[in-house]
Order: structure tokens, then C-alpha cells, then sequence
């Protein structure tokens, strides 16, 4: 009993192990022959990158032979036509290189010229701007001096003087522009201005004897008596021209005794002396209507009368007797 007991113990261990034996051979089969199989798949691609190579080597050989024959081509034609020898080539690029050099030295003196044509020409440009700029400006100074003159033959002196501020500012130097700023200041009895403005015209025209004997009674009207004798003498030529100059010397010493508070009558009367005739006839060409405005806010006493008749006798308004008649 224990014999067949052995036995079939022995017969199932054996058969186990058989199974197990025949399981592992059939995994290392299937192993093997996946291996096989990818051995397999390489050598193809092997064999077909082999292939190709060989068909990009004949390729690019074939090519290299071409550019290889059409080098030889063009050196072979260079050949039979000939190539110039290194000095010719050396002589004309000498050659080159100085038609270059003339070419460069004309062209700098074309530059040269142009560049003084164009100084010339910008010259000419800013002499005609500058030249249309101050005839422009003439001509708006002319409108405004027309504008100011229509105001002051009206006697709108104060409008004169605004168009004449904004030409004054154009031209601070115009003449005619300072003795028409000058005589509506005056007007307007802004006497410092009007010094000053003559004094100004005076700086840019010393000729202008009409603006030194203006400023003369203006010092006298504005009671600048030690200004008025340090000008008097600097401007004497205003006593020495015209064809009134006694009439006008005596006004003078007239008006200025009077602001010093001095005898008058011996001076008028004196050149009454010398009159042959007794007629009103107008005697000097001058405007006395600042004069009389100043006498009109003095104390009106005989000095004053006696002033006020000799302008009126000046004028041709009044005769010797009756001045005579008002100071006896």
C-alpha cells in the first residue's frame, strides 16, 4: 500500500514538473522568436538604407563630374581666348584710378562753386527779405501816420496818439512818426512826454531846427527855466535861420522874463520903437495857442495883458496904439 502510495506521489511530482518544464521552453520560444523577428526587421532596414546611400553616392558622384567638366569647360575657354597679362591689367586700373581722381577734384570744385553760388544766393535772399520787411513795415507806418494825421486835423489828439504808439513801435527812429507823437502829447498837455519825444527826434535828426525851438518853449511852458538856458545856447541856430528871427528872439526873452517873474513892457517896448507904421499885419509864423492856454490859467495882471496883446499884436490881431493903449 505504501508502495503504490510512492508510486503515485512520484507519478504527480513528475508530471508537474514536466508542465512547468514545458511552459518555461515555450516562453523561451516565443522570446526567441520575437528576437528572430526584429533581427530580421533591421536587416531590411539595412539593406534599404544601404541601398539609398549607395543611390545618393553614384548621385552626388554623377553631380561632381558635371561641375568638375564645366570648370574645365570655362578654364578651357578662357584659355583659347587668352587672358591679359597682369601689367596691361595693372596699366588700366592706373588709368581707372586717375580718371577717378579727376573726377573726384572736379566734382570738389563743383561743390566749391556750388556751395558760394548757394551763399550768394541766400545773401541775396535775406538782403531782399530784409529790404521787403522794411518796405512793409513804411507802408503800414505811412496808414497809420495818414489814420493819425485825419485824427489830429480833428483834434482827436488822444486817438492820434494811439495809432502813433503802435507806429512808434515799427519804427522808434521815423522822424515824421516822433513829431507828430511829440505835438499831440504837447497837445494834450503831457509836456514831459512831449520833451522827451522831441528829445528823441532831436537824437535821430540834430538838423531838425522845428523840434529845438518846439522843445525851447516847452522848457519855458513847463517852467524848466535852468534847462531851457543850458539849451538855449546849445541850440542858437534856431535864432539864426528864417525870416523872423527878430519877432522871434524877442518872444523868447519875453516869455522867458515873464516865468521869472521880470519887467517885460521895456523889451516889447523897444521893438515897438522900430515899427514905422501902425497896421495889423502878421508878424511871425508861429502857433501861439500854447502860449495863450498857459497865460489863460495865470493871474491875469497887467504883465499878463501886456503878454496876451504883444502875441495878438505878433498875429496881426491887434496895432502898436492899442498895446500902447493897454499898458499907459
Amino acid at each position: 500500500m505504501k508502495k503504490l502510495f510512492l508510486v503515485i506521489c512520484l507519478v504527480f511530482i513528475s508530471t508537474f514538473s514536466f508542465a512547468q518544464d514545458i511552459k518555461a521552453i515555450t516562453s523561451d520560444i516565443a522570446d526567441l522568436k520575437h528576437k528572430i523577428e526584429i533581427m530580421e526587421r533591421d536587416q531590411i532596414n539595412y539593406q534599404i538604407e544601404k541601398d539609398l546611400l549607395k543611390e545618393t553616392y553614384s548621385s552626388n558622384y554623377q553631380t561632381i563630374n558635371v561641375v568638375i567638366a564645366i570648370v574645365l569647360g570655362v578654364f578651357s575657354i578662357i584659355g583659347f581666348l587668352g587672358l591679359k597679362s597682369i601689367s596691361s591689367i595693372n596699366k588700366e586700373y592706373k588709368n581707372e584710378l586717375e580718371n577717378i581722381r579727376k573726377m573726384r577734384f572736379e566734382f570738389d570744385n563743383q561743390i566749391k562753386e556750388s556751395s558760394k553760388e548757394q551763399k550768394q544766393l541766400k545773401d541775396r535772399y535775406t538782403e531782399i527779405t530784409k529790404i521787403n520787411e522794411e518796405q512793409t513795415a513804411k507802408i503800414k507806418i505811412l496808414e497809420i501816420q495818414e489814420k493819425a494825421s485825419n485824427y489830429i486835423s480833428q483834434r482827436n489828439y488822444q486817438r492820434a496818439l494811439s495809432y502813433l504808439t503802435i507806429a512808434y513801435e515799427l519804427n522808434k527812429k521815423d522822424t515824421t512818426i516822433l513829431r507828430l507823437k511829440a505835438h499831440c502829447f504837447w497837445k494834450t498837455d503831457q509836456l514831459a512826454n512831449a520833451i522827451s519825444t522831441y528829445e528823441e527826434l532831436i537824437s535821430a535828426d540834430p538838423t531838425d531846427t522845428s523840434a529845438k525851438v518846439n522843445i525851447l518853449e516847452l522848457y519855458l511852458l513847463s517852467d524848466q527855466i535852468a534847462k531851457y538856458e543850458e539849451k538855449v545856447k546849445e541850440y542858437s541856430i534856431v535864432f539864426t535861420e528864417g525870416n523872423d528871427l527878430v519877432e522871434r528872439k524877442i518872444y523868447f526873452n519875453v516869455l522867458a522874463k515873464y516865468i521869472k517873474n521880470e519887467t517885460i513892457s521895456v523889451i516889447i517896448n523897444n521893438y515897438l520903437e522900430k515899427l514905422s507904421n501902425d497896421e495889423k499885419k502878421k508878424r511871425i509864423n508861429w502857433d501861439f495857442s500854447d502860449v495863450k492856454k498857459y497865460l489863460s490859467k495865470k493871474p491875469q495882471d497887467l504883465s499878463n495883458k501886456q503878454f496876451v496883446t504883444f502875441i495878438e499884436l505878433l498875429e496881426g490881431e491887434k496895432t502898436k496904439s492899442e498895446y500902447l493903449s493897454i499898458s499907459s
